[in-house]
């Protein structure tokens, strides 16, 4: 294996492990390959091992910046979060800040796949660092609250891009044994990032909250140089696009003709219909009754331009009428619809969005416990936060191992996590009840667990399944995480709101006599219907996840090694309807 000839990718196939010779076998995508399976590799040369931890030291030098950046915007800005929002006397529109942001970085998810593959991955990188620079310097700058959720509405864009582009970048190149790896040594950067947020926000927090926004500016500027000198040469150029009409490659495109390639109609369709729905689930039962028009159409308008958009990313499939009817060569759906015809795609999208859901109310609505309910200063209750990073931690490492050491396969780090998800958001909201912290700070340190073990797996399992639309499908599955996140906002703040009732003023104003001066100064009665809401703010929450326990039943199994992955159906100990089926995927680069 070369990692440095980034342009010679072959997805190959091997045979399947021995089998039985009465038992029905179907080999789906395989691929021609040019090695016998029965030969015996070579070992790898010295200098082979040298360029392979050459090529992995760039990475992680020339990625970990933008990975930092991206990590620490959830930590850090939530624990800051009922302070902002209080500085411009809109706590109660304070889920509004967590909304803007991820609503963009929801929508905007499945064209990064896209546009990482038309333009290059150095240059999709390079704009999304800007975009956070933007977004960063106007929220750091904001002067009223509208200005504040335009830069997160930015941000958000610029997080979509990261997420995705790390994704693709480290797998990029790799055998799914070394993308294995390659994720488990950036789960350690990752580790850090979640456990500085939190105590960097707090300590930002009480000196102003625009330096937790501002603290992103430099490390942009830094990560736009280290990634042009160090990263740059590594990257995987634009790939080439297929005439649909005469089969050939088309190259030295213009600006213009890769810009016509992306499918703006499918983003958009996504985008507008993404936000009337959150808008609605939003105002609902809050600013608007659930009956009310207002609700009513942007449910009804959502939900028709929602069909609109899978219909035309289905009829932009080849060879259908839209396709067909524009001829632009190249051009394909944001979000092929293909790519959801297997069954453990789909539910490995819900399972991100389960864990989505999970991951930002655990952020964002803990905070909110400890600020207003037990009264805790803002880096107080940021330390509270760590009590769910541990968790994350110890979830993570246990899936380096489940994936690299034994057993090396991704069903048992996802069935660990979603059994975790359920059990700990439960008890939690019983927790909260009495107040008993150290449950409290037991069930974050679970749920963190559950969390943590399911990062690495889904991707290496959606990889093996499509690993020649790997950055599209990337940012398919990892969009289902951001939208879970924004429903779980939208849905746990629209709870918190209408149990507020009739204190919703004082609650938008800080308590005492308003504003972060008083710091969160709320009386008694404020603060039971405060954890009121909150808990069932978490209830509403748990059918997401316990319905994804039982999905993952239904889940196949992917085993890492070094170049066949071979996936088994789980029910059965390998047998459905009495034939058992074999994924086998060899992804490797040749020497140059």
């Amino acid at each position: 294996m070369n990692p440095g000839a980034p342009d010679e990718i072959a997805p190959q196939s091997a045979q399947p492990p021995p089998r039985n010779a009465s038992q029905d076998t179907i080999r789906i995508h395989a691929t021609p390959h040019r090695t016998l399976p029965d030969e015996e590799k070579p070992p790898l040369t010295k200098a082979e091992k040298r360029a392979i931890w050459k090529y992995r030291a760039k990475l992680l030098a020339g990625l970990i910046l933008p990975f930092f950046l991206d990590s620490i915007d959830i930590t850090i800005i939530a624990t800051a979060l009922p302070h902002i929002a209080t500085s411009f006397d809109k706590l109660t529109q304070q889920s509004w800040i967590v909304t803007s942001f991820a609503l963009t970085s929801t929508a905007f998810i499945p064209a990064f796949g896209q546009l990482s593959d038309v333009f290059g991955r150095h240059a999709t990188l390079q704009s999304v660092i800007f975009l956070t620079l933007v977004g960063s310097a106007l929220c750091a700058g904001a002067q009223s609250f509208e200005m504040l959720l335009v830069g997160r509405a930015i941000t958000g864009v610029s997080s979509a891009g990261l997420w995705v582009m790390m994704t693709v970048i480290l797998s990029d190149k790799v055998s799914l044994k070394d993308n294995a790896l390659q994720n488990t040594l950036f789960s350690l950067v990752a580790g850090g990032s979640y456990s500085v947020g939190p105590i960097i926000g707090g300590q930002l927090t009480n000196a102003n909250w625009r330096w937790c926004f501002g603290i992103s500016i430099p490390i942009c500027l830094l990560a736009h140089i280290v990634v042009f000198f160090v990263l740059k040469p590594e990257l995987v150029k634009a790939q080439p696009q297929i005439n649909s009409d005469t089969g050939e490659e088309l190259s030295d495109r213009t600006f213009m003709q890769k810009i016509s390639v992306i499918d703006w109609p499918g983003l958009i369709l996504f985008l507008v219909s993404c936000i009337a729905i959150i808008l609605a689930l939003i105002w609902g039962g809050v600013t608007y009754t659930w009956d009310s028009p207002q609700v009513t159409i942007l449910l009804v308008v959502g939900g028709v331009l929602f069909l609109v958009f899978v219909w035309i990313e289905y009829s932009m499939e080849p060879g259908r009428w839209l396709e067909r009817k524009v001829r632009v060569p190249g051009k394909q759906a944001m979000i092929p619809v293909h790519l959801l015809y297997e069954k453990d795609i789909v539910i490995l999208a819900f399972l991100n969005f389960a864990g989505g859901v999970a991951l930002l109310a655990m952020f964002y609505f803990i905070s909110v416990y400890f600020a207003i309910v037990e009264q805790y200063s803002a880096d107080k209750a940021g330390l509270q936060l760590l009590f769910y990073l541990p968790g994350i931690g110890a979830g993570a490492y246990s899936a380096m191992y489940l994936c690299n050491v034994s057993p090396r396969t991704t069903f048992p780090p996802l069935l660990l996590g979603h059994l975790a998800l359920p059990i700990s958001i439960g008890i939690l909201t019983t927790a909260m009840e009495s107040r008993k912290k150290s449950l409290i700070y037991g069930m974050m340190a679970l749920c963190g667990f559950g969390n943590g073990i399911t990062f690495m797996p889904v991707p290496l399992h959606v990889i093996a399944k499509k690993p020649t639309h790997l950055a599209v499908i990337v940012g398919t599955i990892q969009f289902f995480e951001r939208f879970g996140g924004t429903v779980a906002m939208a849905v746990m703040g629209s709870v918190l709101n209408n149990k507020l009732g009739g204190f919703g003023a004082e609650f938008s104003r800080g308590g005492g006599d308003g504003g972060v001066g008083a710091g969160l100064a709320f009386g008694e009665q404020v603060r039971e219907v405060v954890k009121d809401g909150v808990r069932w703010a978490f209830l509403a929450i748990l059918p997401f996840v316990a319905v994804a326990t039982v999905a993952v039943l239904f889940l196949g199994d992917v085993r890492i090694d070094e170049e066949v992955v071979v996936e088994e159906m789980v029910s059965g100990r390998g047998e459905k309807w009495g034939v058992k089926v074999y994924y086998e995927v060899c992804c490797w680069l040749e020497s140059s």
